[in-house]
């Protein structure tokens, strides 16, 4: 062992004592500081994943400058036979120079570490993201040195051995690229091998069990190639070549077979929400996805395919993929229907469904000035659609003065839901395709007409939504409500305790165990529920269960005198926890039938003390959609509806003046390299002169 460190610490001491290791790395320093100043500063985002990726590109040009001397000098002065011959084997030579030179990369990659954390203390570092794509820069990096240490010992020329050790890492890096001009059946296989696409997910922060892997095993490869290469004088040794290289193989295909990946960003940029998740596990069948991207849309293509490639791996493999520029393939647009780009076709059985660009933009980024984008929502929403065995109905009942709704029913839609609008005084009965009725805040009282056409749907199993706002008396609706257990009160709530900024009657409700609001809960995203009733539950009711969704601190109280100044609190108010949601499930009684007894179906009905919530206004707060698409989802038993739509994705701002700006740009592009580059210097100096 101490043979070993001596040798590690001679190859250490010979790179330090040469200047031609301070200009390397003056080099690398000043081309990454400015990759790192010209991302952030005119991109105002701390965000270092793009700097990160620009990096690893140095490294076909940095690793067979630190390799290229390792074996071609020791063969050009005559001291490799001197090595060899020593009374200690090749390998814990060749793993000494390894060592050596990975010693030395670290240190380089240690400089460039001030980047993290120049972004927070301007702002917030993605620190797990950070450390994760640093891994990978290690792990790639690793590889590249290895295949430059065997480059090396195949000449006694540094030129020579520089030169074939940057056709090598080119050859691996442009594997994937290659795959684009092979037919498609190629392009996975060329990705695998390729060193771009095992080393995206760490640049973007995600941490994959089969990235290590490839990046550890081709590193052992090059390495035992090494080392076979210098004993072959002795042994030949193709039989155990070809076993490490089989045993490396099946290295491989495990970890293909047994994946473990892990979302190291802070925002959990890449991991799918738990809908998404669901609908993917859920598959019925293969689903192939074509998205036709032009040049000019390498930006949203690139968002793209890390969305699919999500999509594919939790989807077991049922969804595939595959990108195609229209205006270079036009036969397979026209194959698919496609007329202009930026669109996305999803092909399940015999149906399809298009994602277009504009199904994805969001609001703008205000640090950014651009759109936000939500393609795991347009995509999620689009499989829902494509893969769904019936589209469920709802029916919107109108005529009672309800509010116009826009953004529910488009949310709906979206989702794979049917709506249509219901005029109760024009029909007998609530039509038998119905899956749920809804009815949202109603101004004027239904008829017992209504009321009794309403009453037969749920009867025969039907299932509904009622949401009633404060200061709307109702009476024959409200009694008929009271019929199923669910007493209206004629109150507002006030929540000191829990409302939004400085509106007590904005209550921001205490989520109670029940499908609806259990994503809701462990999620922590609230709702904001404007001027609710409360509801009082006859639980004692046979044949009948009550599942409270939403309810207030212990400090509300129900207003029974509001409109007439600020809400006080009084002996005829009703104290808190009040209840504004409840979840009503009716298993009726066995009736009658031709002498022998037979089950009725389930009924379901939803109450909630307010409207609001699901207006175009309310549904701007995110808990407030998650619960009434839930609640939706409920109704229609579609369980992978209810949970939290997904998100688009965040990265924080950063903020600099333009002095902070300039004494960064310098910084990193100039002085640090400077300082390097005069400590190589020095060393030239002190071996001429001293």
């Amino acid at each position: 062992m101490s043979r070993f460190w001596w040798l590690v610490r001679r190859e250490l001491i010979a790179y330090f004592l040469s200047p031609a290791a301070y200009v390397v790395l003056a080099l690398f320093l000043m081309l990454s500081g400015f990759f790192f100043s010209t991302w952030v500063i005119p991109s105002r985002q701390a965000d270092l994943r793009p700097v990160l990726s620009q990096m690893a590109l140095l490294f076909l040009f940095l690793a067979p400058a630190l390799t290229a001397r390792l074996w071609a000098e020791e063969r050009k002065q005559g001291t490799d036979e001197l090595l060899l011959t020593a009374p200690i084997s090749a390998a814990p030579v060749v793993m000494a120079k390894y060592v050596a030179v990975l010693l030395l990369f670290l240190l380089y990659l240690a400089v460039t570490f001030v980047y993290p954390v120049i972004l927070e203390i301007w702002s917030q570092a993605d620190w797990g993201a950070t450390l994760t794509g640093y891994l990978g820069l290690i792990l790639l990096g690793g590889t590249a040195l290895a295949a430059g240490l065997f480059a090396s010992s195949l000449t006694d020329s540094q030129m020579v051995a520089g030169l074939l050790s940057f056709v090598i890492l080119l050859a691996f890096w442009m594997l994937a690229w290659a795959g684009g001009a092979l037919p498609a059946r190629w392009a996975p296989v060329l990705q695998l091998l390729s060193l771009t696409g095992h080393y995206g997910d760490f640049a973007k922060g995600v941490l994959d069990s089969r990235h290590v892997v490839y990046f550890l095993s081709l590193t052992g490869g090059f390495l035992f190639l090494t080392v076979q290469r210098l004993e072959g004088a002795r042994r030949k040794a193709r039989l155990a070549t070809l076993a490490v290289f089989a045993a490396l193989v099946l290295v491989n295909l495990a970890a293909a077979r047994f994946p473990w990946r892990l979302d190291t960003t802070m925002t959990r940029r890449f991991s799918l929400s738990p809908q998404t998740l669901q609908v993917l596990q859920s598959l019925p069948g293969p689903v192939h996805a074509v998205g036709f991207f032009t040049a000019r849309e390498a930006a949203l293509q690139a968002y793209m395919e890390d969305l699919l490639q999500e999509y594919r791996y939790h989807s077991g493999g049922l969804l595939t993929w595959e990108m195609a520029d229209p205006a270079v393939n036009p036969s397979l647009a026209g194959q698919y229907g496609v007329s202009r780009s930026g669109v996305t076709v999803l092909t399940y059985q015999d149906r399809q469904e298009q994602v277009d660009e504009w199904d994805m933009l969001g609001e703008f980024d205000p640090f950014t000035g651009q759109p936000r984008l939500y393609g795991e929502q347009a995509l999620t929403n689009a499989l829902l659609r494509l893969t769904a065995s019936r589209t469920p109905r709802v029916y919107f009942v109108e005529g009672h003065g309800e509010p116009a709704l826009k953004e529910w029913p488009d949310q709906l839609r979206a989702e794979g839901y049917q709506q249509h609008p219901l005029s109760l005084p024009t029909l007998p009965e609530v039509p038998k395709d119905a899956d749920a009725v809804v009815m949202a805040g109603p101004v004027r009282d239904l008829s017992p007409r209504e009321v009794e056409v309403l009453e037969r749907y749920l009867q025969r199993g039907g299932r509904m939504a009622v949401l009633l706002d404060p200061g709307r008396r109702l009476p024959v609706l409200e009694e008929w409500l009271r019929q199923w257990g669910v007493t209206v009160r004629n109150d507002v709530v006030v929540d000191p305790a829990r409302h939004y900024l400085y509106d007590a009657t904005s209550a921001v409700p205490v989520y109670q165990g029940h499908a609806i609001t259990q994503k809701l809960d462990e999620a922590r995203v609230a709702m904001v529920i404007p001027s609710a009733r409360s509801l009082e539950v006859d639980e004692q009711r046979e044949g009948y269960r009550y599942e409270p969704l939403l309810t207030t601190s212990t400090e509300a109280w129900g207003e029974t005198r509001w409109g007439e100044g600020a809400p006080v609190k009084d002996g005829n108010d009703t104290k808190g926890p009040l209840t504004l949601a409840v979840a009503v499930t009716r298993t009726q009684t066995a009736t009658e039938t031709d002498g022998s007894q037979q089950a009725p179906p389930e009924a379901r009905l939803l109450v909630v003390g307010s409207s609001g919530l699901v207006t175009d206004d309310g549904l701007t707060f995110q808990g407030n959609l998650d619960f009434a698409m839930a609640g939706v989802a409920w109704l229609t038993d579609r369980e992978e509806g209810i949970t939290i739509r997904p998100r688009g994705p965040d990265t924080p701002p950063i903020f600099l003046t333009t002095a902070q700006a300039a004494a960064i740009l310098a910084g990193t592009t100039v002085g640090i390299p400077l300082l390097f580059l005069a400590a190589g210097g020095w060393v030239w100096y002190r071996r001429r002169y001293l």
